[in-house]
This record gives structure tokens, sequence and C-alpha cells, in this order.
């Protein structure tokens, strides 16, 4: 296989197959962006390892033209890798060609705009459910290796009434509706091997190092000021998600 790259032509001006051998012309009109949808488009066709050797090679703006060639004993070699994939999930959101609202978005923990279109959290986070099952679905059909959901979940305000309860209902929303789409993607043929929730304890945000935003079905009697006693409680979350893992799923409500 014989991949060449040629700046100065059109992007992706041809993909053929000539005598058992595949090349790929393209041409990078503005830097960055072209040259991360030729990464995006040599994974697909030949797989993530071609596509970082080739973004590996192309990262001087004053090579014109690479040829990569992938021998049988490479191959051999790519065979060893990882057993499973894990990554965390708590939102989608969107590019723009819109400059000023991509400078307003710099600020934001993933440089994104967003989804006009998706309720956001207490801290601007979009929530979209459906996403995790496009993502599940994309990272299977390009890997083929199970996957694992490490970290996904609600960072809200939770409010302790005059009984001590905390009905955090919001949460279990969020959990639910991102459960079923988890579901739906094993039934779309998607090897998921696991999913655990951010957290089952409240503990200080990464992001914002507040206490005030809280993840856990456990309730911990601590302020952003330091006072509190660290007494813990159940929320309402804590009963619900014990109930779905003893139903294994069968309480969810699609």
């Amino acid at each position: 296989m014989k991949i060449q790259l040629e700046r100065d032509e059109p992007l992706y001006k041809a993909l053929k197959a000539q005598d058992g051998e595949y090349t790929l012309t393209v041409c990078g009109r503005d830097g960055n962006n072209e040259v991360y949808r030729l990464g995006a488009l040599v994974e697909l066709y030949w797989g993530i390892e071609e596509k970082n050797s080739i973004l590996n090679k192309i990262a001087d703006p004053d090579i014109r033209i690479i040829t990569l060639t992938i021998t049988d004993a490479d191959r051999e070699a790519l065979k060893t890798t990882v057993d499973f994939i894990s990554f965390s999930y708590y939102m989608t959101g969107c590019v723009t060609a819109d400059e000023a609202l991509n400078q307003q978005a710099r600020g934001n923990i993933l440089s994104m705009v967003p989804n006009p279109h998706l309720a956001s959290s207490e801290w601007g986070w979009q929530i979209d459910p459906l996403g995790l099952r496009t993502l599940l679905n994309v990272l299977w059909d390009r890997y083929q290796k199970p996957l694992f959901i490490v970290e996904n979940g609600l960072g809200a305000k939770d409010k302790v009434e005059a009984d001590g309860s905390i009905n955090d209902d919001y949460r279990i929303s969020y959990l639910n509706d991102h459960l079923v789409q988890a579901r739906e993607a094993i039934d779309d043929g998607v090897e998921l091997m696991g999913f655990t929730s951010w957290g089952p304890i409240d503990l200080v945000s990464a992001s914002k190092a507040e206490l005030s935003k809280r993840y856990g079905f456990i309730y911990v009697d601590r302020h952003d000021d330091g006072t509190g006693t660290l007494a813990r409680s159940k929320k309402k979350s804590f009963g619900w998600y014990k109930e779905v893992i003893a139903s294994r799923g069968a309480s969810l409500k699609a």
C-alpha cells in the first residue's frame, strides 16, 4: 500500500486501486483542518496506526510529498494491541466556522460551542444521551474492541430538605437516559463490558474545585467554604441506582 500526499492539489483528489496498490492523493489548503480531515480519511480506510504514522511525518509544513509503504512485517507487528477501550462520556458539543463563536468557546472545558437543540446542566455541559449511543457505535465499528464507560454522571447543586431527604430526580433522569442509550448500543451489536458512574459519593469537582458541584448518590455535608460535618446521607438516586443494578437494567425507563 502506498499513500501519496500532495499539498498543491485539490483535497481528496483521488482514491483508487491499481494493481493492488492503493494511492491517496491529498492537499491541505489551510493547514491543520485539512490534516485533521486527512487523518480521519486515512484511518477510515487503513486504520489508526497508518494515520498516526502519516500525521507524524507531515507535522513539518515544508514536506510536500510523502510515500508510506506498509509491509507484511508491519502488519504482523500491528496485531498486538489493547484488549479493550475505556473512556469517559459527559456531553457533546459543536464546532463552527464562525471565528467569533470559536473565540467565545475557548474558555470551555473542550473549546466547543453549544448545541442549541440540547439542554444543559447548571455548569453549561450539554446533556446528550443519544450522543453516547452514537459514540459507542463509532468506536465499536472503528476498532472492534470491547468498550468500557468508566465515567458518566451529572454535576448539580443538591438541596437538603427539612426532613433530610435529597430528591435528585435530575440526576436519576440523566443517568437513566444514558444507560438506556448504552443498552440500545448493545442491541446494535456493540460489545460493552461495563459502566461506572462518576461518582458514587460527593467529592471536590476536578474541573471547578467546588464541592457544590455534586455527582454522588451519597451526599457529603461539606461546602465550598470548608464548613460542614462531613456527615453522609443517601440521596434519592442511591435507591434508584441500587434497583438498576439489582434488576440488571430492567427498571430503566425508555
